[in-house]
C-alpha cells in the first residue's frame, strides 16, 4: 500500500470515529432529552392523578352530603305522608261517629258511653278501635265496636 492510500484509509478511519463519536453524542443527547421528557411527562400525570383524587374526594363529599340531606327530605315527607294517611282515615272515621248515634236512635237503642280512637295494647300488639260504645235497649247491654274502613 501506498503513502497516499494509507493516508485515505487513515482520513477514512478519522471520519468513522468522528461519525462514530457524533452519533453516540446524539445518540446520547436524544436519550438525555427522553429521558427528561418522560420525567417531566411523569411529574404532569402525577399532578393530574393528585387533581383527580382532591376532585374525586370533594364530589364523595358532596355525595355523602347529598345522600343525607336527601334522607332527611325523605324522612320529612314520609311523616307528611303518614300525617295525610292518617288524616285521611279519621274522614270515614267522623262520619261514622257523626251517623251511628242517629241509626241506634232509629232503633230504639240508648248510647250509654262511647270511646272513639280507642288504643290498647294486648300482648305486645297495640290496637286501636275506632268507635267503642255501649248502647242498650230493652233493659239488655251491648258493646258495640266500630271499624271505619277506608
Amino acid at each position: 500500500m501506498t503513502k497516499a492510500e494509507l493516508r485515505d484509509v487513515d482520513r477514512r478511519i478519522e471520519w468513522l470515529l468522528k461519525s462514530q463519536e457524533e452519533f453516540r453524542k446524539s445518540q446520547e443527547e436524544e436519550f438525555t432529552k427522553s429521558q427528561e421528557e418522560f420525567r417531566k411527562g411523569n411529574e404532569e400525570l402525577r399532578e393530574a392523578q393528585k387533581k383527580t383524587d382532591e376532585q374525586l374526594k370533594k364530589t364523595d363529599e358532596e355525595l355523602r352530603a347529598m345522600f343525607k340531606k336527601t334522607d332527611k327530605e325523605i324522612e320529612k315527607l314520609i311523616k307528611s305522608v303518614d300525617g295525610v294517611t292518617k288524616g285521611i282515615g279519621r274522614i270515614p272515621e267522623g262520619l261514622a261517629f257523626a251517623s251511628f248515634k242517629r241509626i241506634f236512635k232509629r232503633l230504639g237503642m240508648s248510647i250509654e258511653w262511647t270511646n272513639p280512637n280507642l288504643r290498647r295494647r294486648c300482648n305486645g300488639k297495640e290496637m286501636e278501635i275506632d268507635i267503642l260504645s255501649l248502647v242498650k235497649k230493652d233493659n239488655q247491654n251491648f258493646i258495640i265496636s266500630i271499624e271505619a274502613k277506608v
